[in-house]
């Protein structure tokens, strides 16, 4: 009898205790630490290296295991060593923990004898971490994106800063939470722990589609499409954190968490050398190492991403990041097509010796070619710190133009593509035009030179003739532009029909009627308007019916009687490609032939045909915004204007009652 209920308590506890080791378990459950490790590990964010801006990397790179790491730990900075006994093939650290940390990022770390020797971040797939906006803060919870989540006075609120040379953890309140965005870690009992105020970044999803492995030049253009206008520029960014070679980031499938939430964390003022004077509040990598090794792309880490993603479907193999000077000879000697420096600048398409998918390595930068247009100049892809509308070096992943001045092909077809598709990026740069002469130059003693894939024998082949297509071809194939009349539940462009006096527009709805057709010649009710409200940022859309808001960067106005609307959306909205020269101070208008060019300091309209039309009402520049005199502008490319009580439709209308301005896209 004793036997027997000896046997069944030894069954029962021995069922507890594994269900307890269970249990203990769960909340490293799909996370990377080991559970046996589980009693050493720490809620972490880490902050940076001691000492930042005055440590050097010298020859062996011991000197980098000696650096101490900060890591916000339990309400306080704690200063940590991190464990980097590994070793590659060739003798040196691998460094595998420090490639794993971005400062800001919170990380679960495992610390033995006061160093770092496991981590893992943490982000929103893990189970036990929220991240969002919160909607809602009660007394025993918080809402965030409307999901609850439960506190108890054991939670606590801490607001994370990101800056240059460190990040910082400080307490807060929950007090300080409405309309926060915040990242919730939570415990066993899905009650909040630690909420931290930080950035958090919008979901973003990239204007073209690439297949990871595909090996075709179209998708590996469609793959260095990826990063473009959501990839700002670091010196060294995507090498690792050493320095020597390709990253994580780099050798990863898919454009990285971290390049989306730096590039929308900054605005116009970034600048990927910040502060010559202090290192220590500096994203360049002065010491030969690269701590912001994950925020961003350079140009050889850009190609050597995009060639990653078009050669693999998978995480974690060879990578192809190298000095940008010698990837062409380098791609060559693989086997992967042709390397040359017999080279000549292009005076058309048909003789050009630069085809779509050559990577062009010059002394210190490296380029993809999207191909040579009609007048000899091309359009590229490449990662560059260019300046941005306030005049700092910041740029990144981004379409430009090599040629000799705006006027070319090139220039208004990145300058298009990168206004239509990037609209964040552009709200901070102008698309990029920069001398054929100097982007095709380079030392013939160097590795300098253009590679050329060989698409018969090579890795790559070319079933879609990408090879033999215009870069305006090219472009539309792969941002998927169409000339169907019905674009049904699908983002549409509306245009107006050339024979009836009237221009695209590059406006994108949403349109869930999809048995309404939006081609004025098959149904004649179709209206489609923009109006505009004087004194106010706010556009109205009105398309078929929907309406649909937009915010301007400056709103209409009214001066000596004239209204005044935002050059670039106007433009825009009438289909219009205008361009800034900031240099002369010029704007320039073309459509179809018709060119219009405006001194923003003066009053007149210089017109193509040599005739001049002086305005009734100068350019405005209102906080570096500039403004136009609508009508003026307008008339030049034969729009109507009127009032709405003249019983007249036009193309724009006045209504001095409700003080708007109503541009007719469609009749």
């Amino acid at each position: 009898m004793l036997k027997n209920v000896f046997k069944k308590f030894s069954l029962i506890m021995s069922i507890l205790f594994v269900a307890s080791i269970v249990y203990s378990g769960n909340v490293f459950a799909n996370r990377d630490i080991n559970q046996n490790d589980a009693d050493d590990v720490k809620e972490a964010v880490y902050l940076g290296v001691e000492g930042y801006g005055s440590l050097e990397k010298n020859e062996d790179e011991s000197s980098l295991k000696n650096f101490t790491h900060k890591f916000f730990i339990d309400g306080k900075t704690e200063s940590l060593k991190i464990k980097s006994e590994d070793l590659r093939s060739n003798g040196l650290p691998k460094f595998d923990l420090q490639n794993k940390l971005w400062e800001g990022y919170i990380y679960d770390v495992v610390i033995s004898n006061g160093e770092v020797v496991n981590l893992s971040r943490l982000d929103k797939s893990d189970s036990d971490v929220v991240e969002g906006k919160v909607t809602d803060v009660k007394n025993d919870s918080i809402f965030v994106d409307n999901k609850e989540i439960k506190l108890n006075e054991e939670s606590k609120v801490y607001k994370i800063s990101w800056l240059p040379g460190g990040s910082t953890v400080t307490e807060s309140s929950i007090n300080n939470l409405a309309n926060s965005q915040v990242k919730v870690t939570l415990n066993r009992d899905n009650i909040a722990k630690n909420i931290y105020i930080t950035f958090v970044a919008e979901k973003y999803t990239t204007p073209v589609v690439y297949n990871p492995g595909q090996r075709t030049l179209k998708n590996f253009l469609a793959s260095a499409l990826q990063p473009v206008g959501t990839t700002l520029y670091i010196y060294g960014g995507t090498w690792d954190w050493q320095d020597d070679e390709s990253s994580i980031n780099s050798t990863s499938i898919g454009i990285a968490d971290s390049w989306v939430d730096f590039f929308q964390y900054q605005d116009a003022d970034y600048s990927y050398s910040l502060d010559e004077t202090d290192n220590a509040r500096d994203y360049y990598p002065n010491g030969s190492w690269n701590q912001y090794y994950y925020a961003g792309i350079d140009c050889s880490g850009y190609v050597g991403w995009a060639i990653y993603n078009t050669l693999n479907q998978t995480d974690g193999n060879e990578g192809y990041v190298m000095s940008a000077t010698k990837m062409a000879k380098t791609f060559s000697e693989n086997g992967w097509g042709t390397y040359t420096q017999d080279i000549s600048i292009p005076k058309n398409d048909i003789e050009s010796d630069f085809k779509p998918g050559d990577i062009f390595s010059m002394n210190g930068h490296v380029w993809i070619c999207l191909g040579t247009c009609s007048d000899g100049s091309i359009v590229i892809m490449h990662s560059t710190p260019s300046d941005s509308k306030t005049g700092k070096p910041g740029g990144g992943a981004q379409i430009s133009a090599l040629g000799y001045d705006k006027n070319c092909e090139a220039y208004k077809l990145a300058n298009y593509y990168m206004t239509r598709y990037y609209p964040r990026w552009s709200e901070r740069y102008d698309a990029v035009l920069k001398d054929i002469n100097a982007y095709t130059k380079f030392r013939v003693d160097t590795k300098a030179g253009k590679f050329s894939w060989d698409l018969e024998n090579g890795v790559i082949t070319d079933p879609d003739n990408f090879v033999n297509k215009s870069p305006e071809n090219i472009l539309k194939e792969l941002f998927e532009e169409t000339d169907k009349k019905n674009q049904g539940n699908t983002e549409s462009y509306y245009y107006r029909d050339r024979n009836s006096k009237t221009y695209p527009v590059f406006v994108s709805v949403k349109s869930t009627d999809t048995k309404k057709s939006t081609d004025p010649e098959t149904n004649q009710n179709l209206s489609s308007k923009i109006i505009l409200t004087i004194d106010s940022k706010e556009a109205k859309f009105i398309i078929n019916g929907k309406e649909t808001t937009r915010t301007l960067d400056a709103e209409a106005v009214i001066r000596n009687g004239r209204t005044m609307i935002p050059m670039r959306f106007f433009a825009e909205s009438i289909g219009v490609t205008v361009n800034y020269d900031r240099d002369t101070r010029v704007a320039i208008f073309e459509k179809d032939g018709k060119v219009a060019k405006v001194q923003i300091d003066g009053n007149e309209i210089e017109l193509s045909d040599g005739r001049k039309i002086k305005m009734d009402s100068n350019v405005l520049n209102i906080n570096d915004r500039i403004l136009i005199p609508l009508t003026n502008i307008a008339n030049v490319f034969d729009m109507t204007n009127g009032d709405v009580k003249d019983g007249i439709n036009q193309d724009i209308e006045w209504d001095a009652d409700s003080r708007t301005v109503t541009i007719n896209l469609i009749k």
